[in-house]
């Protein structure tokens, strides 16, 4: 920043550099990749136009939670990596299909994830305190069409993330816990990952192919050097705590963003509709993932005791 005599934008866009000192935090130690923070902030309270804010969360993230992502492999803390290999290629292609072929008007892009994630918060809380699961942190499921599953949790993801500047993450972490069962510590670091590698395409594709940032640069420069420090710091946080903490400030995020959606984007008839429509197919699709990996866990306990989800615990 010395080089290029950018500090003076701290003046003028020190609210960026605010909202990411929490972003980059959240971006390393939850599912919800710092663009999660970014866009609702910068579209709902800053009046920023909803491509920018996308733009910018790409742009943010290719740094912070690269950072991130050099921390998680450098202290070689626990992925899964075959979900990464099969994930980020679905999330790049669904960059590029939202990129180049959809467009969904503002806001209900956020409004599509807030219902989603809302409904999901209800159904991992089911889980972890009604349905009492507890997974096993050495071992995990991996049928011969997991690769299909995570190549379309890949596109779906990165479509929306092509729309809200993250996404990806969220939704491979949904599909690795209610589906698969897998432990939330190393699907966090997954998911962290496969975000940092869909953002340096997104990154790419709109700096480089669509040419088409512009401002988004000087907003950029205010928050590199907080998301260089806080992306890694929340990974290393992640990698400490427990199972019931993930809970907890996931449950948190999903408060506050569902509270900004019904305080700060008005409602019509035709908006509560829509949410309506994506809160009942949310629930239905992963109340079906939740009863698939609870079937599954069951079939696999009559087979061999010793495979049984409860077998082997992390003491979190």
């Amino acid at each position: 920043m010395t080089a290029l005599d950018t500090w003076g934008f701290f003046a003028e866009f020190w609210t960026m550099s605010l909202t990411m000192t929490a972003g980059s935090f959240v971006a390393g130690s939850t599912p919800a990749g710092g663009g999660a923070v970014a866009f609702p902030v910068f579209t709902k309270v800053l009046q920023i136009p909803a491509d920018q804010a996308r733009t910018f969360g790409l742009m943010i993230q290719s740094i912070g939670m690269s950072m991130a992502s050099l921390f998680i492999l450098s202290r070689k803390i626990p992925i899964y990596s075959k979900v990464i290999i099969s994930v980020v290629p679905g999330g790049v292609l669904g960059m590029s299909i939202g990129a180049l072929f959809i467009d969904i008007p503002f806001p209900f892009p956020r409004i599509i994830f807030t219902c989603m994630i809302t409904v999901f918060g209800v159904a991992f809380y089911i889980s972890h305190r009604f349905l009492n699961h507890r997974p096993c942190f050495q071992s995990h499921r991996w049928i011969p069409r997991s690769k299909i599953h995570f190549f379309i949790t890949g596109i779906i993801g990165g479509v929306i993330s092509s729309f809200c500047g993250s996404g990806i993450d969220m939704i491979a972490f949904i599909v690795m816990t209610l589906a698969y069962g897998m432990h939330e510590k190393k699907a966090i670091p997954t998911s962290v990952i496969a975000m940092t590698a869909v953002s340096l395409y997104g990154f790419f594709w709109y700096g480089f192919i669509e040419r088409s940032i512009t401002v988004e640069w000087n907003y950029w420069a205010v928050c590199v050097p907080i998301v260089a420090i806080g992306a890694p710091l929340g990974a290393l946080v992640a990698s400490k705590v427990s199972r019931d903490w993930i809970l907890i400030v996931l449950s948190t995020l999903i408060i506050i963003d569902l509270s900004s959606t019904l305080l700060l984007i008005e409602l019509s008839l035709f908006r509560i509709g829509v949410m309506g429509l994506i809160i009942a197919g949310s629930a239905l699709t992963f109340f079906a993932m939740l009863r698939w990996r609870e079937k599954f866990s069951r079939e696999e306990s009559g087979e061999d005791k010793s495979l049984a989800p409860n077998a082997s615990l992390e003491k979190a």
